[in-house]
């Protein structure tokens, strides 16, 4: 998601609710390291490679969108009817949504290649912003989109639920990244683990 574009990209999301507008605000795991003093010299993963939104680059990646599907599908608990369709709805959402982080990240990439020339093109520093903002936009739509949809196949409860574990999961991502950049080879610096009580119910 993005950083500093994104609180303002917000206000142009459809008005269906604070929860929506908070959705589209809320930085990726990861993003809010993005004014690193090293970040200019970051280069971006081939569009393959590219993982979910702000996770960890390759199979640590993959490794979190694969947790946080099962962890939700457990604490859902689908009926038959809702499990196709709201699979196919979370999958096309999350799709979306790494896509637009690719192009996020490409354009970052080039913004920053930008600023190391001593006199950088203010122009294209415009129209690039102006892109982020676009995707900023973009990836609220899609949000909304998804909620949508998912509302016409879940119980309210259920959507509620799953509106508390996306804040909880990324929030407990965003711990253990955190935990990875200051303590390399310490505990928590390997594996996918993940306390439980990280998207538990509160009582």
């Amino acid at each position: 998601m993005l950083v500093a574009i994104g609180s303002a990209a917000a206000q142009d999301c459809p008005a269906q609710g604070r929860q929506n507008a908070q959705v589209c605000q809320r930085p990726e795991p990861g993003t809010e390291f993005a004014q690193n003093d090293s970040e200019f010299d970051r280069p971006v993963p081939p569009p393959g490679e590219m993982p979910p939104m702000g996770m960890p680059h390759g199979g640590r990646g993959r490794g979190f969108e694969r947790l946080r599907m099962a962890k939700l599908i457990e604490l859902l608990q689908l009926t038959d009817t809702q499990r196709a369709p709201f699979l196919e709805a979370f999958r096309k959402m999350r799709h979306q949504q790494r896509e637009v982080e690719r192009q996020r990240m490409e354009i970052l990439d080039e913004m920053s290649q930008m600023l190391k020339s001593d006199r950088a093109d203010e122009k294209m520093l415009n129209i690039k912003t102006d892109e982020l903002s676009s995707l900023a936009r973009e990836r609220c739509a899609g949000m909304e989109e998804f909620v949508s949809a998912t509302r016409a196949i879940l119980t309210p409860t259920q959507v509620a639920k799953m509106a508390i574990f996306q804040e909880r999961f990324d929030a407990a991502a965003l711990r253990m990244l955190r935990d990875r950049m200051l303590h390399p080879g310490g505990p928590g610096g390997s594996g996918m683990s993940m306390p439980h009580d990280s998207f538990r119910d509160e009582p």
